[in-house]
């Protein structure tokens, strides 16, 4: 499972939610901005054919833990 960001609208989330939840992708958390979800790339894919809130869709590729600012 990889993890994916899907931007919206602002004050767009709950119809972005609505919209994801039947297509069956796990959604991990909310934000004022969009939804952190899990999933493979079709998961992606689907939802930036069939949404017509999402603004983007950024697949997260690597994370890493920053323990200084510089």
């Amino acid at each position: 499972m990889n993890s994916f960001f899907i931007s919206c609208p602002p004050k767009t989330v709950d119809l972005l939610v609505r919209e994801i939840m039947p297509m069956g992708i796990n959604i991990t958390r909310e934000t004022a901005s969009g939804l952190q979800c899990e999933g493979v790339l079709r998961d992606a894919y689907q939802v930036c054919l069939q949404s017509r809130i999402a603004n983007r869709v950024i697949w997260q590729l690597e994370s890493a833990e920053v323990n200084s600012t510089d």
